[in-house]
């Protein structure tokens, strides 16, 4: 129904490019935050006493052998900076949306529609394999802020404070949507710009052909 817009960061993206309408943005954000909340609530409760086993109770975010807080939400390498967190996000999201641009675009020789899914998947498979040594590979917001709420409610400590209380605003909200918006726009006025030359080209040699072939009719 949506087009799978389950990533706030992607949907802002789409929005600036004039590909969504401006007032399905903040509908789509909140059924994104919405549905990451409830994904991690459904997730703690089923698996609730396996968390106890673990952690006896003393819940922990992370840092602990028996933490458990990394199940829901993400957290900063030892040796991570403020910094080098939002570079990888940005970097990471560009990389995801560039790809998942090329594989939807129809004028890039696009997959059919029935193959894109695997494709897809591929593609957010690859990329978080590759991106999260740092910080565990958000790319989406919604899916560290929300389950970081859930573990917030659930009285594990010190969930806000990694990187001096910037980390889960600044790498997990903001670095996603800077990378969003790069990756895009980078793969519209990249690949994208040189397709549409090439297409204008094939159009004009089409008309071209047509209009010869109209006056050796007349002739």
């Amino acid at each position: 129904m949506s087009g799978a817009h389950i990533n706030p960061a992607a949907t802002l993206a789409f929005a600036l490019n004039g590909q969504l309408k401006w007032k399905l943005v903040p509908v789509y954000m909140l059924a994104q935050y919405t549905g990451a909340f409830l994904a991690a609530l459904v997730l703690f409760l089923n698996n609730y006493e396996a968390i106890m086993a673990v952690d006896g109770g003393q819940h922990s975010a992370s840092g602990a052998t028996n933490s458990t807080g990394l199940i829901f939400a993400t957290y900063p390498a030892p040796y991570l900076t403020i910094w080098g967190g939002l570079l990888d996000q940005i970097i990471g999201t560009a990389v995801l949306l560039f790809s998942l641009c090329a594989v939807n675009d129809q004028s890039n020789h696009g997959l059919e529609s029935k193959h894109q899914p695997l494709a897809i998947a591929l593609v957010v498979g690859i990329v978080c394999v590759s991106f999260n040594a740092n910080c565990g590979a958000i790319f989406n917001p919604a899916r560290d802020l929300s389950p970081r709420i859930v573990t917030y409610i659930f009285s594990y400590p010190l969930v806000w404070e990694p990187l001096n209380g910037l980390y889960w605003i600044v790498v997990g909200v903001i670095g996603p949507h800077l990378g969003a918006i790069i990756g895009l726009f980078g793969y519209k006025f990249t690949i994208g710009w040189a397709l549409g030359c090439h297409e204008r080209q094939l159009h004009s040699l089409g008309a071209a052909g047509g209009d010869s072939g109209r006056f050796k009719e007349r002739d």
